[in-house]
């Protein structure tokens, strides 16, 4: 039986968007379902544009008491929240230029904008607004949502969540007491801008640290960077409770009561796949996430998914990752399988964190002794002495072979200068490619070329038989120069 299309892609996500784009590219016939384009580009410029307003306000203060500079202590004065607001309007619609229904259907691309759903019969396909679209393969791609948890009296009382705080932002009082239930990246990143905004900030984890994944000096840091800001937080602690107490919300957090003016939740993402109807074609998923195996196949094989979930969380590299794999696997042939392993995963604070591979207990569990750590801190650098951001280091964790099995950054604009350290370990290169590097000089990025080169000083400090040949070596040079 023919069918309509190589490809159908379902969902909003940037990921998405991108896949049906690349397939339209190889002349696949290609198809987008999804009931709006624009929410996923509104909630990632949201998220994100409330970052830059808390790093705003902390480089104000950073200027005010520099010595550079004679400028009068005065307070900044409100967020303008109107402005913040246009602001976001602005950066959302220039993100979705690029993958407007116009610019996609130009590309070849049949985009349909109504919400669809799976059926069974008389054939397995997909019902959009009453017309049946068959595909050789099918990719899932919807935005994920806000997870959440099942805490008594939640719902009653109401509650903050990562897409909505932005547009509440401007009804809250600078000075209330805020409480972020969540670890990892986006919990972070929000106690410590809305601590800049001069919220009361207690951050609430249920896992022994506030960033599980990491590495446990990553956690540490950030940790005590945010404790330093003034952000409270309480780590292994579970909130079981919420309920009113005289116009506040009460919240039951281990066996301690705590009063908050507001609840945000940031416990990580969950499928917007409720209204699809993925049982009807065999599709396993629960609250958390769809099942898929290496291929990035659900349990019907004709299905794929971009999810871009590591844990409880939902990054958008990784989306982009698995939609490049999954694409390929639907449109040719099932071969290729996804690889985490060298995916730099961030938080964004302030300094920013970011982590790839193995962490150090990972790889002496796995290696052994044939693991070596290389370590430099950023008070070693030009640049970190120059702007007054000391704050940071770079760790490789290495094979004794040279191979970089992981490596941890925590520092400014680690995001952007931890390209060179991706590269190397998706193309499997060893460190002392990055040892060979030649960088511009005062940059972040100089940490990684210093680190590297601690490698060599390792391996002769390890071979003293080299040494000693050093030795012969050079005393005869100099005694043959005499001559």
């Amino acid at each position: 039986m023919s069918v309509d299309y190589d490809l159908v892609v379902i969902g909003n996500s940037p990921a998405g968007i991108e896949a049906a784009i690349a397939a339209a590219r190889l002349k696949a016939r290609v198809a987008l379902v999804s009931h709006s384009l624009s929410p996923a580009h509104f909630s990632e410029a949201a998220y994100h544009s409330l970052l830059q307003v808390g790093r705003s306000q902390e480089q104000w203060q950073r200027l005010q008491h520099s010595p550079l500079w004679a400028i009068p202590e005065f307070s900044s004065g409100p967020v303008q929240w109107e402005s913040v607001q246009r602001w976001i309007e602005l950066a959302a619609a220039h993100l979705e230029t690029p993958h407007t229904g116009a610019v996609l259907a130009s590309l070849g691309i049949d985009v349909i904008s109504d919400q669809g759903e799976f059926c069974r019969k008389p054939t397995p396909g997909l019902m959009v607004g009453g017309r049946f679209l068959s595909s050789r393969s099918y990719l899932l791609a919807m935005a994920a949502q806000p997870f959440i948890p099942n805490i008594e009296g939640l719902q009653r009382m109401g509650y903050l969540t990562v897409e909505t705080l932005p547009q509440q932002l401007p009804h809250l009082q600078e000075g209330q007491h805020l409480a972020v239930i969540g670890q990892g990246s986006e919990a972070i990143a929000l106690a410590q801008a809305l601590n800049r905004l001069n919220f009361s900030v207690t951050l609430l984890v249920a896992a022994p640290r506030i960033v599980p994944d990491a590495d446990i000096e990553v956690s540490r840091w950030l940790q005590a960077q945010l404790e330093v800001e003034g952000v409270r937080i309480l780590t292994d602690v579970e909130v079981t409770q919420v309920r009113p107490i005289q116009g506040k919300k009460w919240l039951q957090v281990g066996s301690q009561g705590m009063e908050v003016d507001e609840l945000i939740l940031a416990v990580g993402q969950a499928p917007r796949a409720e209204s699809w109807n993925l049982e009807a074609v065999r599709v396993k998923w629960d609250g958390r996430g769809i099942w898929h195996n290496a291929k990035l196949q659900t349990t019907n094989p004709k299905i794929y998914v971009c999810e871009g979930r590591l844990g409880d969380t939902c990054y958008s590299q990784v989306a982009r990752y698995e939609a490049t794999i999954a694409l390929q696997n639907a449109l040719f042939f099932p071969r290729l399988t996804a690889s985490y392993r060298h995916i730099p995963l961030t938080v964004y604070t302030q300094p920013e964190a970011v982590w790839m591979g193995l962490t150090e207990a990972q790889a002496i569990s796995q290696f052994g002794k044939q693991v070596q750590v290389l370590r430099r801190s950023f008070n070693t650098l030009p640049k970190a002495q120059l702007q007054d951001h000391l704050t940071g280091f770079c760790k490789l964790i290495v094979h004794r072979n040279g191979r970089l099995l992981g490596a941890h950054l925590l520092g400014d604009q680690a995001s952007e200068w931890s390209s060179a350290i991706a590269l190397v370990m998706q193309q499997n290169l060893t460190v002392p490619a990055l040892s060979r590097l030649v960088l511009p000089s005062p940059t972040w990025s100089e940490v990684i070329q210093k680190v590297a080169m601690d490698w060599h000083t390792q391996q002769l400090e390890q071979k003293p038989w080299l040494q000693n040949l050093y030795d012969h070596f050079f005393d005869f040079r100099r005694s043959w120069s005499k001559e």
